[in-house]
């Protein structure tokens, strides 16, 4: 038998963490408030996002009378003020051919990160700078890059961040100069391979504004003015982006058409570009600019074709509904009110549907421990602690278990709490929970550690529910119980006791149960 810190490494490795999304106690409760969060006026469309302009009286396909754009040093305004450097050397982005893993999800609740099955990976939700998430990406080493908003205006965006490999606090990577915006377009990798950032440096004139197609490099922070555009009322145009190709999508009143440009040797002659697509036609480029992936709003047939030659490399099937593509590390997302698709040349997997927000696809992540994920060597969450067991009126065999599962909690003995687990066949997760050390390992790094919850419940008092199990707290069994609610407030917090109370379903809580014959039988939170 592997030993907890082999275990831990293992899930991390594979990348096969058994949370499951309804399982999770804060998303039980807030659901109710996801209802209630303001419908945003812009929807960003993810790694490839597209960014809606005024059409420019420059041609944004000409690299200009200088020639290529020359790498410079930053400026005050976009200089990270914290090292963006990760401690792994950078990777290349993974070709087209490699697996998507799962999917970053980001939106008002923040950041949530996905794998093929569905299970939660990682959350990063309603604190600081994971608040109100209007734009994510992979940083293709790893690491994630995101925007969040701190005014309900969707024109004021806020400073651009990265968590790096490894990193446990995110860091800055670009500031909205004075007067400016920033509007973050997706990543890519440069010609040297390294990992870049594409943003606009929007400012604001008499007649429409002026930007600055800018790449950033994500580990020198060096960086590269890509074109400058200046706008004005009139037709519309978007920009999309993938590896060192830029894709300049101009809608005319009957169709829409693409032209493209590589970011050092200019226009690029694309087939796709004498073509008149609907203008309901989502396009979003593939991660290393090779491809463009085309559907239908509504429709249900992605074509994924060559930038270079125009012909079809191949072609899926999408459920109907379809509202919103995104690009990311080696495929595509759809997103369906019913579901959220998964596509690449190799398969499709379905997810949970977005309701507010994008997914955007990738194919590794190495985030610290403390952001919610961490690195193999990272300590676990359990801190070992001191607990008294006041005396109750328990059945001996129930008294006994009681006894031995608070013992084990408060010494943070994974393995011996596992056991028991497998031994009774306790139930500690209303999905595939899978390993239990593993399932309370990621549980704990997402938010409050089950064991030590486990322990501190089993100090309050207990009731007998319907089944004919000793149940902690009594609260799961009489929701009127007021003595019961006065033990949990310490042990849950002012806040989640009181919208626990308020939830109006019965208590949905961490609860323990024990059977009459000393059977662990549950120790589960949500419905």
């Amino acid at each position: 038998m592997m030993n907890t810190e082999e275990r831990i490494k293992s899930h991390l490795k594979a990348m096969t963490s058994h949370l499951v999304a309804e399982d999770r106690l804060e998303q039980v409760m807030e659901e109710g408030r996801r209802r209630q969060i303001r419908a945003r006026t812009v929807r960003v469309l993810g790694a490839a996002a597209v960014v809606a302009l005024f059409v420019g009286v420059l041609n944004v396909l000409d690299t200009g009378p200088g020639g290529p754009p020359v790498a410079t040093e930053p400026t005050p305004d976009t200089r990270p003020t914290e090292t963006t450097v990760p401690e792994t050397p950078p990777t290349t982005i993974p070709t087209e051919a490699a697996e998507p893993r799962g999917v970053i999800v980001a939106g008002p609740d923040g950041l949530t990160v996905l794998d093929r099955d569905g299970n939660t990976l990682l959350e990063l939700t309603d604190a600081g700078p994971y608040s109100n998430v209007a734009w994510a990406a992979p940083d293709l080493s790893g690491g994630i890059v995101f925007q969040h908003e701190t005014t309900p205006m969707p024109w004021e965006q806020d400073t651009v961040l990265r968590l790096a490999p490894g990193a446990t606090e995110p860091s800055v990577v670009v500031s909205p100069p004075s007067g400016a915006n920033i509007v973050p377009i997706g990543t890519g990798e440069g010609e040297a391979g390294q990992p870049l950032l594409y943003y606009l440096v929007d400012r604001p004139t008499d007649v429409g504004s002026v930007s600055r197609l800018t790449a950033i490099d994500l580990d020198s922070g060096e960086t590269r003015e890509i074109q400058s555009l200046e706008y004005e009322p009139g037709v519309s145009v978007m920009l999309d982006v993938g590896g060192p190709v830029v894709a300049f999508t101009r809608d005319g009143e009957d169709c829409r058409q693409l032209e493209f440009a590589h970011i050092s040797d200019g226009p690029i002659d694309s087939p796709l570009s004498d073509e008149c697509f609907p203008r309901t036609t989502m396009t979003r480029l593939s991660a290393d600019g090779q491809s463009l992936a085309t559907l239908p709003f509504q429709g249900t047939e992605l074509v994924v074709r060559s930038v270079r030659t125009g012909e079809t490399l191949w072609q899926r099937e999408i459920p109907a509904g379809a509202f919103n593509l995104t690009a990311g590390e080696a495929g595509w997302a759809v997103q369906t009110p019913a579901e959220t698709l998964l596509v690449s040349e190799s398969g499709a997997w379905s997810l949970p549907p977005v309701e507010q927000g994008l997914a955007v696809p990738f194919v590794d992540l190495e985030v610290g421990y403390d952001a919610g994920l961490g690195g193999e060597d990272a300590a676990l969450p359990c801190q070992p602690q001191e607990i008294g067991l006041p005396p109750q009126d328990l059945p001996p065999a129930v008294a006994e278990t009681r006894e031995q599962l608070a013992a084990l909690a408060a010494s943070c003995d994974y393995e011996g709490l596992a056991a028991i687990v497998e031994a009774d066949g306790t139930t500690i997760s209303f999905g595939a929970a899978g390993d239990p050390v593993e399932f309370w390992v990621a549980e704990g790094r997402a938010g409050r550690d089950p064991l030590a919850v486990l322990a501190a419940l089993l100090t309050t008092t207990p009731a007998e529910d319907p089944a004919g199990y000793w149940a902690w707290p009594a609260v799961h069994v009489d929701p009127s119980n007021e003595v019961s609610w006065a033990e949990l407030e310490p042990i849950l917090g002012a806040d989640t006791t009181e919208e626990l109370r308020q939830y109006g379903e019965g208590y949905l809580g961490w609860r323990v149960g024990i059977a009459p014959d000393g059977t662990w039988g549950y120790f589960v939170a949500g419905d």
